[in-house]
């Protein structure tokens, strides 16, 4: 069995062998429950510091202009990555979203986010009187900066992968002979 991390995309792709004959579906199960384990790890764990300062070279976030961490700074008091007034950071935060499994794949599905957690590009005026034009001006990717994993980070998922997986195929092996 293989773990493939990507640490720009914070993608978990698992590929193994076929299984041996009549384990398919106990692999098939031990894979989901790993996988939601792991998941699971890291939204108690990893996902809260996504929004501390630390994260900021920790994941490479893109930064924002001077002039947002200025209004940030006196509006609310902080200067924290990925919270201006708190809103997606509680919505986030609040509880495990389910996970949900299909076929080969297993994510989180985010419910209940604020619009502008999306929004990578906008169109926006610039300039005054006959000057006035809309330009395209390049948002920061929130969703993927949220799920950005650190090297140290999937390789410590990948490990809890590994260890609930043969642990959940032994279980289900022995229940079935």
């Amino acid at each position: 069995m293989t773990l493939v991390t990507s640490t720009t995309t914070g993608v978990f792709t698992v590929a193994w062998e076929n299984p041996p004959r009549g384990m398919r579906k106990a692999y098939a199960q031990a894979r989901r429950e790993s996988l939601e384990s792991a998941i699971t790890h890291w939204f108690v764990n990893r996902l809260p510091v996504h929004f501390t300062r630390a994260a900021v070279a920790l994941y490479g976030f893109k930064s924002r202009t001077r002039e947002h961490e200025i209004r940030k700074a006196r509006r609310y008091g902080h200067r924290d990555p990925l919270v201006f007034s708190g809103t997606m950071k509680r919505a986030i935060l609040r509880r495990m979203p389910p996970v949900v499994h299909r076929g080969r794949y297993s994510q989180i599905r985010w419910t209940q986010l604020p619009r502008y957690t999306y929004i990578v590009s906008t169109l926006e005026p610039v300039g005054k009187g006959k000057k006035r034009r809309a330009v395209w001006i390049q948002r920061p990717d929130k969703t993927v900066e949220l799920t950005t994993v650190a090297p140290q980070e999937a390789q410590a998922l990948g490990e809890i992968f590994e260890k609930g997986f043969s642990r959940r195929v032994m279980r289900l092996s022995k229940g079935k002979g």
